[in-house]
């Protein structure tokens, strides 16, 4: 038995019963349309054209006119007028003229009459008319000169000016530590954002330090003791700190030997500011070179901090020292 299922779903039952063939059933409908397939996939890019060809240039545009001329500035303001120059001295007062001539003594006047020579004497004649005075006579020559007085003391000498000065200045980059005990070398140190640049010579806080320089001393120089002033600064001190600076030196002539002692150091007490300023000292009292100093001759000096002496706590960067001689 054969079981067959219709479109509709139904199930039929068929016998195995074979027989002969019937008709051909009419052809059904169609079915459905299935559901699209995938599409497939996409074909490569084909190769770029070649590049067309660059455009002709354009044309170069007409130069713009000349702009107008700016006016002319305001004319400056007139120079104020120069001082009035001083008047000149006076002119001496000219010599007084000569004296007229005396004029002429006038004539004597006549005698009166005499009385007869015995008889009574006769009456004295009027005394005549006074002569007219006369001219005055010339002036006589002048009399000869008075000796001369005694020259008068000689008065006392007036104060002598003070002789000029001169002054020297010896800057960190043209200093150097000492092979013994020395600072430190000369650094190139920067200010601020502004780029000021200085060499300075930083002296430490735990022991006496030194840096030395070497000049000749000028031509005009007395030979004569020295003063200095010390310019410093720092960026470790605090308020009411201070740092001790010293200076000697010895003057050179030709054919000395060079390995001899340095004079008294002389120094002084500077106190702190503010971190990042320049510190100028006072003025050093006079400081005597040692050996037999003389114009243009070889000085050799040396700058000293001397710890015991002070408190800054942390260095002190030494800018220069300023000399001051006296001119002969």
């Amino acid at each position: 038995m054969t079981f067959v299922i219709d479109k509709d779903g139904s199930i039929r039952f068929a016998l195995d019963i074979e027989g002969y063939q019937g008709d051909q059933g009419d052809q059904g409908d169609q079915g459905d349309t299935g559901a699209q397939g995938a599409a497939g996939d996409q074909g490569d890019q084909g190769d770029t054209g070649a590049q067309g060809d660059q455009g002709d240039v354009g044309d170069q545009g007409d130069q713009g006119d000349v702009g107008d001329q700016g006016a002319a500035g305001d004319q400056g303001d007139q120079g104020a007028a120069g001082d009035q120059g001083e008047a000149g001295n006076q002119g001496d007062t000219g010599a007084q003229g000569d004296a007229g001539d005396q004029g002429y003594q006038g004539d004597q006047g006549d005698q009166g009459d005499q009385g007869p020579p015995d008889g009574d004497q006769g009456d004295q004649g009027d005394v005549g008319d006074q002569g007219d005075q006369g001219d005055e006579g010339a002036q006589g020559n002048q009399g000869d000169q008075g000796d001369q007085g005694d020259q008068g003391d000689q008065g006392d000498q007036g104060d002598q000016a003070a002789k000029n000065e001169g002054n020297i200045f010896l800057s960190a980059a043209g200093g150097w530590p000492s092979a013994t005990d020395g600072c430190g070398v000369a650094t190139r140190t920067t200010f601020g954002a502004l780029g000021m640049d200085a060499y300075v010579l930083p002296f430490d806080k735990d022991s006496d330090e030194y840096a030395q320089w070497s000049l000749v001393m000028p031509t005009d120089w007395n030979g004569g003791t020295l003063t200095a002033r010390f310019y410093w600064t720092t960026s470790a001190g605090g308020g009411g700190e201070t740092v001790n600076w010293r200076l000697a030196g010895r003057s050179y002539a030709d054919d000395e030997a060079l390995g001899q002692a340095w004079g008294d150091s002389v120094g002084l007490t500077d106190t702190w500011h503010a971190n990042g300023d320049l510190h100028v000292t006072n003025t050093t009292a006079a400081i005597t070179l040692a050996g037999t100093p003389a114009a243009s001759e070889y000085v050799q000096l040396r700058a000293m901090r001397d710890v015991s002496q002070d408190d800054l706590n942390g260095d002190a960067k030494l800018m220069g020292v300023l000399l001051v001689y006296t001119r002969s």
